[in-house]
Order: C-alpha cells, then sequence, then structure tokens
C-alpha cells in the first residue's frame, strides 16, 4: 500500500470508525464458540474460543479466534466499571480459500459511569491493535453519554445521547483517519425495550473523501 491509499480487507475499506474498524476484522461482534466468565466482588472476568467467522458461519481454518476481558466496579455513588480487553483473530489469506494465514492482535481499555436507566451514563474506550490487511498498526477512541429520564404513560423514558468516535485504520498511511458524530435520542417502553433515533454525520480526515451523514431508525426488542 501507498501513502494515501485505504486498507481493505477482502474487499471490504477498512473505515476510520473504531466499532467498523473492528467488527470487519473480527475482534469483536457475535460468533460461534465458548465462553467461560465469573465475578467476585468488584472483580469481573470472561474468556472465550472462537471459530472466527461470525454466526452460522463453517470455520475456514484449524486456527482460533480468543478473547479475554477484565473488568473492576467501585461504588461511587454509582457504578464506575474499569475495564480490559483482549482479541486474538486468524483468517485465512487474502480469501477464505487460501492455504496461507493471517494474524492479528487488538487491545482495548474502558470506563463506564452509571448504567441502563441511570439518570447519567458515559461511556469511554480506546483501542489499538493489527490491521490485517496491511500489517501495520490501527488506533481508535469512541466515548458515549447519555440522560435518561423517566416519564409516565406508555412510553417509561426519553434518553437523549451523543456518540464520537475516531480511529486511524493505519499508522502508515496519512489520510486514512475518520471522525462520526452521532447525536440521537432512545424513547424506552418496559425494560430494555426502546425506539432508537440517530443521526450519522461521519468525517474523513481526507479532503479526497466528502463527509457523509445518514438517519437511522431502530428497535431493541428485549426477551
Amino acid at each position: 500500500l501507498n501513502q494515501g491509499e485505504l486498507s481493505a480487507l477482502r474487499g471490504d475499506l477498512l473505515l476510520g470508525e473504531l466499532y467498523s474498524l473492528l467488527e470487519l476484522q473480527g475482534f469483536l461482534a457475535y460468533d460461534m464458540g465458548v465462553a467461560l466468565e465469573g465475578r467476585r466482588g468488584g472483580l469481573g472476568w470472561a474468556a472465550g474460543v472462537f471459530n472466527g467467522n461470525g454466526p452460522d458461519l463453517r470455520d475456514e481454518n484449524d486456527g482460533k479466534s480468543l478473547a479475554a476481558r477484565v473488568t473492576y466496579t467501585v461504588d461511587v455513588g454509582t457504578p464506575l466499571t474499569f475495564g480490559g480487553a483482549w482479541s486474538r483473530r486468524e483468517l485465512n489469506w487474502p480469501d477464505e480459500d487460501a492455504t496461507t494465514t493471517r494474524k492479528g492482535d487488538a487491545y482495548e481499555l474502558d470506563v463506564e459511569l452509571g448504567g441502563l436507566r441511570r439518570g447519567v451514563w458515559l461511556l469511554a474506550e480506546v483501542s489499538t491493535g493489527r490491521n490485517l490487511a496491511s500489517l501495520e498498526r490501527f488506533v481508535g477512541a469512541q466515548g458515549v453519554i447519555s440522560y435518561f429520564h423517566e416519564t409516565d404513560g406508555r412510553i417509561e423514558g426519553i434518553e437523549p445521547m451523543g456518540r464520537v468516535s475516531w480511529a486511524d485504520p493505519d499508522d502508515e498511511i496519512d489520510g486514512d483517519a475518520g471522525l462520526l458524530l452521532t447525536p440521537g435520542v432512545n424513547l424506552y417502553f418496559v425494560g430494555r425495550n426502546r425506539l432508537m433515533f440517530n443521526w450519522d454525520f461521519f468525517m474523513p480526515e481526507s479532503d479526497r473523501f466528502p463527509t457523509e451523514h445518514a438517519g437511522r431508525e431502530q428497535v431493541n426488542l428485549y426477551f
């Protein structure tokens, strides 16, 4: 890859948005496997072994994806949780039928203040790891703030929120970073059931690409 080009993994561009960057490389999201978790006091832990190809997909090689997470929670009037996580991914390269593989690791630190339907809720995260397309390093950060206001009637609560996400997919490429801003509002009905209205504004670092925006409406049904 030359300066100014973008990383592509099996035809998908690795954009400057942290969640998308991690998900496309298989460092997070749903997957087939087995996990163990536990808690003792404020300390929590979880670790698992997965096939790395996502839900309902056949494993493409003998390697397994690994993931682990540790958290510690203290009560400062509202829960304050510090967390750290690690994920290891192995995939066939350059496609699913290849006989060669690539491996990479991702690392993450986060902090959370508050919780679901508790008034103010703050989340912040920083991540770094290996870009599986270019074998260079990626880095990113994101934060979320929301405020839950309890109401009467069928709508049990209104929660305005905002999210900001920044990521640089490859530290050796100029102009591939990006910034995503997402204002929105959530309408809660019973428990975790809610309607979500968000507007995404994605601003690429390079002037070669235009700013994009889109509205999204989603429903979250909790069983």
